[in-house]
């Protein structure tokens, strides 16, 4: 089971710390509650695994990193708003629609680079 993340649960504690899971992969939330704007990095590591990272749509970001043996994808749709809720479950609990901070526009933005390693597994961005 991928070990859980959430910028709900730890707010900008999460940009302190490098994040490290050696196996089963890491579940990354940063679109359940919103981030003051700024700049911002984001370290995650998990060389046997899978990285999940979900992002508001009013965020930049900056991939950095990559996988070895895997593939990197970014999903660009708000239809994945309802992944990010069943990745939740249990643990944050969200409405049923995306909340207003995913969907309105930030007047200055919030930028986060994202330096995502792993070494066999994929990395995937969901933006919502």
């Amino acid at each position: 089971m991928a070990e859980l993340h959430s910028v709900s649960l730890s707010g900008t504690w999460l940009f302190e710390r490098s994040l490290t899971v050696v196996t089963g992969g890491i579940v990354i939330d940063l679109a359940s509650a919103p981030i003051p704007p700024g700049d911002y990095t984001l370290e995650a590591e998990c060389p046997f695994g899978d990285i999940e990272v979900y992002v508001s749509r009013n965020v930049e970001f900056v991939q950095a990193g990559g996988a070895e043996v895997g593939a990197f994808e970014v999903h660009d749709a708000p239809i994945h708003y309802q992944r990010l809720v069943k990745a939740l479950k249990g643990r944050v609990k969200l409405p049923d629609e995306p909340p207003a901070h995913l969907t309105r526009l930030a007047v200055r933005p919030t930028r986060i680079v994202l330096d995502l390693k792993t070494l066999m597994g994929g990395i995937d961005i969901y933006r919502i």
